[in-house]
């Protein structure tokens, strides 16, 4: 007795089976009976599997009563599986949130077919197969987006095998260290094969995902035109690849096909050889005659030989250093970073001249790296790199500058014309860090704004014992503002995007510098954010702080503290000039650097013990003790 317990059928047919009998005489049939198959039933589940080929598969989505949409999506299981490896790191992948993303939606049930040659699919490009495994996945929408667990259904299935072909394609190869001829000579059943040359470590990664996923990694598109690398052949071919990197394994995938689309695969190792030609030159050279502004700018002149491309650009030193700390190779870190030269550039690198590149981003005094990889037709490569400083940021200001710093006391008007006087101190920093800070900006900090009795001086260290962090408190001590050095005068910047805080005097929103003055047309208030200039005398005794003039309206806008949380407008006024902010150093407490001959005094021995007056008067004292 035989049990046949599998019918490779394709559904919604109806087919006739007979089944013959031999009893007696081995050359009749003494018995034959017919059954009835029909697939032709009526679809229950979602999704149904109506036929599976080697290289074709067709399903069909039912619609459940009252449902008006559904998704459905088929891929192939290692694909979606190297999709849940890449996304674990964020969460988990499930089918249901696969269909979220990826299903296409359907609006009536529907039969899907696809077959090796449909150039899309549904889903991304569909290549099947055969004797691979598919996940087919259909389910119900819900308004939010999210597949219903209640209406989801997801069949796994393999396409058929291919079947062995008894057939053989002959194959030799023959490497230098960059290229290989690669012969192939198929059986005359072979009608059609695939080749696919790449480094062994490619094939051994594709490997780790089973035998069916390498084969259709060598048979690639079953549309040959839109493989990124043509892999069709038929008939005795010679393959010339290039481009091939020395004293690295490879491997020539092949998967050949009879009439009956059986298949003959086979892989073939081989290694390219040593390179032989000269390894790239790199000569890198500074040159400062072209750099114009050395705090910030650099310039070096690049000649390579020996090479077919390059690489070049300019690096923070203290990142490179922190990625070398981790085991990186300079030359990796050049090549992975930097600007890949264009084909001129390149060409004029090949010259005796070189050519220079320039960059004027850098910041003033800070240590950086110009590195330079190159590479030639063999894939030998070199990297050489040299180290610089950029200069510190130029003093701008001069002996202004440096005069300026010392007490002062600040006079402008109120509302009502009454001069208004507080005191003012000008110095480069409150602290190291903030001296350095403003010293690369070209500034000078003012302390004090206001009143004092209103707006008391609360130093960096009084800010942090209430609490603050040394960040806030470099923000918040006040009240100060900023005189700003520039190529075309000395002003208080205004704070673009309330970039720097005058301080924080008890209120919810900080205080900033802001420009407030008089409309002359209707005798209201204005308010902007403006720069002042400022100038100083020639004895350096008086600096002042001149109104903005807006020649629009026309108008002058005067210094005014008040809070704010934008930009665009401030909550409260808390101190405003009505006038000119004049500061006048206080001559009493400074001290000048002597600029005349430094001359010696006259020495004079004189008798250092005389005591005689203290001692006479400690006597009389006594006497009017008694």
């Amino acid at each position: 007795m035989a049990e046949v317990t599998t019918l490779d059928v394709e559904g919604g047919k109806k087919f006739d089976i007979y089944v013959a009998v031999r009893r007696i005489n081995p050359y009749v049939y003494s018995e034959v009976k017919k059954v009835d198959l029909n697939t032709d039933l009526p679809y229950n589940d979602l999704v149904t599997l109506d036929r599976v080929g080697k290289t074709d598969f067709k399903y069909h989505v039912e619609f459940p009563e009252g449902v008006t949409s559904m998704k459905h999506v088929v891929i192939k299981k290692t694909d979606y599986e190297a999709i849940k490896n890449i996304l674990a790191m964020f969460g988990t992948v499930t089918y249901e949130t696969y269909l979220k993303v990826f299903g296409h939606p359907l609006s009536e049930s529907t039969d899907i077919e696809h077959d090796k040659f449909a150039e899309y699919g549904f889903s991304e490009d569909i290549h099947i197969h055969s004797g691979t495994e598919f996940i087919l996945m259909a389910g119900v929408p819900l308004e939010d987006g999210n597949i219903d667990p209640e209406q989801f259904q997801v069949i796994e299935f393999c396409t058929r095998p291919a079947g062995l072909c008894p057939y053989d394609i002959k194959v030799s190869i023959e490497s230098t260290s960059t290229t290989a001829t690669i012969s192939l000579t198929p059986d005359p059943e072979i009608t059609d094969y695939r080749v696919f040359v790449d480094k062994k470590s490619e094939f051994d990664y594709w490997r780790r995902e089973g035998e069916a996923q390498v084969r259709s990694v060598v048979i690639g598109h079953w549309d040959d035109s839109t493989n990124p690398v043509p892999r069709a052949q038929t008939g005795n071919v010679v393959l010339n690849p290039t481009g091939l990197v020395p004293n690295t394994d490879y491997v020539v995938g092949i998967v050949g096909f009879d009439s009956e689309r059986h298949e003959c695969v086979k892989y073939i190792d081989f290694r390219t050889g040593e390179p032989v030609g000269p390894k790239p030159q790199i000569a890198i050279e500074a040159k400062p005659e072209e750099v114009t502004a050395p705090w910030k700018s650099a310039a070096y002149n690049v000649k390579i030989q020996n090479a077919v491309s390059a690489v070049y650009g300019y690096f923070l030193k203290s990142q490179i250093d922190e990625v070398l700390a981790n085991g990186a190779e300079i030359s990796a870190v050049i090549q992975n970073n930097g600007i890949t030269a264009s084909e001129e550039q390149l060409a004029e690198m090949l010259t005796s001249e070189g050519i220079t590149f320039e960059t004027s981003d850098l910041s003033a005094n800070t240590q950086y790296i110009f590195g330079v990889y190159a590479i030639n037709d063999e894939y030998v490569s070199t990297a050489e790199y040299v180290t610089f400083t950029t200069d510190m940021l130029p003093q701008i200001g001069g002996e202004t500058r440096n005069n300026m710093p010392g007490r002062y006391t600040a006079s402008t008007t109120d509302v009502n014309g009454n001069t208004v006087t507080f005191p003012v101190t000008i110095t480069t920093g409150v602290d190291d860090a903030t001296t350095a800070e403003y010293a690369l900006a070209n500034r000078l900090v003012a302390l004090g704004f206001g009143p004092e009795s209103q707006f008391p001086y609360t130093s960096l260290s009084d800010m942090i014992a209430a609490g603050h962090t040394a960040e806030e408190a470099a923000d918040l001590y006040g009240p100060k503002w900023f005189i700003e050095f520039r190529e075309d005068g000395i002003v208080v910047p205004k704070p673009d995007n309330l970039s720097w805080t005058m301080g924080n005097f008890g209120t919810d929103d900080n205080s900033y510098f802001w420009a407030v003055g008089i409309r002359p047309s209707t005798g209201r208030d204005m308010d902007n954010l403006y720069d002042f200039p400022i100038e100083v005398s020639a004895d350096g005794n008086t600096v002042t702080v001149k109104g903005y003039y807006n020649e629009n309206i026309p108008a002058y806008y005067y210094p005014t503290m008040c809070t704010a949380a934008s930009s665009w407008w401030f909550n409260d006024i808390q101190f405003r000039c009505y006038s000119e902010l004049v500061l006048t150093r206080d001559t009493s407490t400074s001290a000048y650097l002597h600029r005349g001959a430094v001359k010696a005094p006259k020495t004079v021995v004189i008798n250092s013990f005389d005591r005689s007056v203290k001692e006479s008067r400690q006597r009389a004292a006594d006497l009017m003790k008694k």
